[in-house]
């Protein structure tokens, strides 16, 4: 089963699909790594994804025995185990403390503040 330093490492990244290739205006799509199992929804001789929930709904049960099999030491289903990603996953590109993120976030937040605050009172002597 992939894991986050799968989530991290270059050559995973470089295949982030689409799960909905196309997707309609009001859908949205579902990104997922890719895998074995999204390289034959995504090959030649494929109809190609449903769009969402559709799709999940078609293979909710297939993907419940791959997670259960993946679990098995040295078993294949793990190549299988499509994890679902966001947009962010482009920027990962190393594994943090956590601390360290969420010092970085809330280091960002107060000067984000500050400048916001700045422009305010700025825009006050204005009036």
């Amino acid at each position: 089963m992939a894991d986050l330093q799968d989530l991290v490492e270059a050559e995973r990244l470089e295949r982030l699909q689409e799960e909905v290739a196309e997707p309609r205006e009001d859908e949205s799509a579902a990104r997922l790594l890719r895998t074995p199992w999204t390289e034959a929804w995504d090959g030649a001789d494929s109809p190609g994804p449903l769009p969402m929930p559709l799709q999940f709904m078609l293979n909710a049960d297939a993907q419940a025995r791959i997670g259960h099999y993946a679990r098995t030491e040295r078993s294949r289903a793990r190549d299988l185990v499509g994890i679902p990603v966001g947009q962010i996953v482009g920027r990962m590109n190393e594994v943090r403390p956590t601390r360290e993120v969420i010092h970085e976030m809330i280091s960002e937040f107060v000067d984000t503040v500050q400048r916001l605050d700045g422009l305010l009172a700025a825009a006050e002597k204005r009036r």
